[in-house]
């Protein structure tokens, strides 16, 4: 799957990273900040992915975060916080 609004997915259960946010008080995307060596979403890919049959990502920045390989959607609601934007970006993409 590529970044941006694609075909609907059909899976049982769909897991949603929200990487979405102005990054103000860490001021760059933590989500690829490297800790013990990988980065903080690589290990929750890893973890998440065996845990529900589809990764969906909710981002503000689909090129950079649409290079991971997995579907990526649209922060829809830019501002309003992670339940606000994020998650009704999740919950619409998926």
């Amino acid at each position: 799957m590529t970044a941006g609004d694609g075909p609907a997915m059909t899976a049982g259960v769909i897991g949603v990273i929200l990487a979405g946010g102005d990054n103000r008080r860490y001021g760059d995307h933590k989500a690829l900040a490297e800790v013990g060596g990988a980065r903080i979403i690589d290990r929750v890919i890893r973890k998440l992915s065996s845990a529900v049959d589809t990764v969906l990502i909710v981002a503000n920045d689909l090129e950079r975060y649409g290079a991971l390989g997995l579907p990526v959607r649209a922060d829809r609601r830019p501002g309003e916080g992670a339940l606000g934007g994020n998650l009704h970006g999740g919950v619409v993409g998926a």
